[in-house]
């Protein structure tokens, strides 16, 4: 990778750290340039605005995003299956985590991005159906096939917004930038209580944990 190439993967790691703990919103380029030790013109040589920073994080999301629902293949063991792919996803909310919470500082996704939503929200569901399907045919998920699809919506839809939600919730706090991720993954076992079993229970939070 050239000099100019590396300057530029650092700048892009170094914001989403920064976007991640303070906040898209309460970031300035030349904050940003003050953490990289760059002078100011330096950071704008590689991107003319924060935006084009905030296009360049989301290019990285959305192929780490496509690459963790294309590669998810059927486990034999269904738990084992469930519990990797929540570490997966929580994992993938830490590394992006202002991209969920912040976008009311942002606005709008990049193009690209939005073009790729609905490719995305189809890989994701099909793959929490399956999981689902597979933990229900073990009799460890007590649920009717009929009832797949409605619980997989409500569990993108409770993931997909818990962070933004928080953000607005909290006010803001510390406590809305630095929380939840885990909880984030693990809130749709709520609209299952009483159905799934203990052991899934215990195990996907142990996972969590490693």
């Amino acid at each position: 990778m050239s000099k100019r190439g590396e300057t530029r993967k650092r700048i892009v790691e170094e914001a989403r750290l920064t976007f991640n703990t303070l906040r898209y919103g309460q970031v300035t380029t030349a904050s940003l340039a003050r953490k990289l030790g760059l002078a100011e013109g330096n950071l704008w040589y590689h991107f003319k605005t924060k935006r084009d920073l905030l296009t360049a994080i989301q290019a990285d999301f959305l192929a780490e995003t496509q690459a963790l629902l294309v590669s998810s293949e059927p486990d034999e063991d269904s738990i084992e299956a469930y519990c990797a792919f929540l570490k997966a996803w929580r994992d993938l909310f830490s590394r992006y985590l202002f991209v969920f919470r912040d976008r009311a500082d942002y606005g709008s996704h990049s193009p690209e991005l939005i073009n790729a939503f609905p490719g995305l929200y189809s890989l994701l569901e099909a793959r929490i159906a399956q999981l689902f399907g597979s933990l229900a045919k073990a009799g460890l998920l007590q649920i009717k096939d009929s009832e797949i699809a409605d619980l997989v919506f409500n569990t993108v839809l409770i993931t997909r917004y818990y962070f933004e939600f928080q953000a607005e919730r909290l006010s803001n706090t510390d406590e809305s930038s630095t929380a939840g991720i885990d909880a984030a993954v693990l809130q749709h076992q709520t609209l299952i209580g009483g159905r799934i079993s203990a052991e899934i229970i215990e195990r996907s939070r142990n996972w969590l944990a490693k």
